[in-house]
C-alpha cells in the first residue's frame, strides 16, 4: 500500500512552525516510516509540488501572486491544514490591516514610491481557500503536529479542546499573574492546548492560539483596563497575532464604532 503524500509549504511568516516540525529529529525519522515527504522547501530538494494527501500550509497571504499560488496548490491537497497563527488568524502581519494604507506605504517606500505600491490586506488562508484542519500557536507546537498525523492516518479527525487556556493553568496550580500580580494576560479568552506553557513560566498569555468559541472578550477588555491598561495596549494585545481571529475583529469593530472611540490600534503620540 503507497504511504501518503506529504507537503510542508510557507508563505507570509518567520518560518518558526517548518523549523518547529524540523525540530522533531528523531520522531521525524519514524514518521517517514508511515509517510512520504515530498514538497518541503526548507528541509530538502528536488521538490514535488503534489498531488498531496495531506497539504500543511504555514504563514498568511500577503499579495495576488501568493494568493493564486495557494489556490494552485488547494487543487492538488486532499486534504489542507493550516498550520500556525500566521496561516489561521493572519499573525502579526495582519496589525497592518488596521492602520492606515497610505502611511503603510510611505514608512516602506517612502512619499513618491507608495504611488506605486497599493497594500494587500493580510489574509489567513481560509479567507483564500477551504482549510480542512487547523493546528494552532506560534510556532506549533512539534508533537501537537506529531499527534495530528497519527489522527489523520487511522482516519481520526482532531479536535480542539475550546478550554481557554486558564483552564491548564489552574490544573497545574499555577498562581494567577493576571489577577495576583497585575500583568496583563490573554489567558481568559485564549484556546487552551499549549499545556499554559507561558504562564508556567511567570510569562503571560499572548494569545497565540486564538480564540476560544464565544470568548468573553468584553469581561476581558474590563479587566485589562482594570489592571492598568490603557485603550491603546488593548488593542495592541488583541491583534498581536490575531488580526482576523473572526471574534477579535468583531469585538474591535463594534467597540471602536458603537463603544469607545478612542480603542484604537495607534500609537500614543500621533494622537
Amino acid at each position: 500500500m503507497a504511504k501518503p503524500q506529504i507537503g510542508i509549504v510557507g508563505f507570509t511568516g518567520c518560518a518558526g512552525c517548518q523549523l518547529s516540525i524540523l525540530d522533531l529529529e528523531d520522531e521525524l525519522l519514524d514518521l517517514l516510516n508511515l509517510v512520504d515527504i515530498i514538497d518541503f522547501r526548507m528541509a530538502m530538494t528536488g521538490n514535488k509540488e503534489g498531488p498531496y494527501d495531506i497539504l500543511f500550509v504555514e504563514g498568511s497571504i500577503v499579495n495576488d501572486k501568493q494568493e493564486e499560488e495557494l489556490k494552485e496548490l488547494r487543487k492538488k491537497a486532499a486534504v489542507l491544514v493550516a498550520i500556525g497563527s500566521c496561516a489561521c488568524f493572519g499573525g502579526v502581519q495582519a496589525m497592518r490591516n488596521y492602520r492606515d494604507d497610505k502611511k503603510i506605504r510611505e514608512a516602506a517606500y517612502g512619499e513618491e514610491g507608495a504611488k506605486n505600491f497599493p497594500v494587500f490586506q493580510v489574509k489567513p488562508i481560509n479567507k483564500v481557500v477551504d482549510v480542512d484542519h487547523y493546528i494552532l500557536e506560534c510556532p506549533v507546537n512539534k508533537y501537537e503536529f506529531l499527534d495530528f498525523v497519527k489522527y489523520v492516518l487511522i482516519g481520526g479527525k482532531p479536535k480542539l479542546p475550546n478550554l481557554p487556556v486558564c483552564h491548564q493553568c489552574k490544573a497545574l496550580e499555577n498562581r494567577c499573574i493576571f489577577l495576583e500580580n497585575n500583568i496583563i494576560c490573554m489567558g481568559p479568552v485564549i484556546q487552551a492546548g499549549c499545556g499554559a506553557l507561558c504562564p508556567s513560566y511567570g510569562l503571560p498569555c499572548d494569545g497565540c492560539r486564538g480564540s476560544t468559541l464565544e470568548a468573553a472578550y468584553q469581561q476581558q477588555v474590563d479587566l485589562m483596563i482594570k489592571k492598568g491598561a490603557s485603550v491603546q495596549d488593548v488593542s495592541r494585545f488583541l491583534l498581536k497575532y490575531n488580526g482576523e481571529d473572526p471574534q477579535v475583529k468583531d469585538f474591535l469593530l463594534k467597540a471602536w464604532h458603537e463603544q469607545d472611540k478612542n480603542l484604537k490600534y495607534e500609537e500614543e503620540e500621533e494622537k
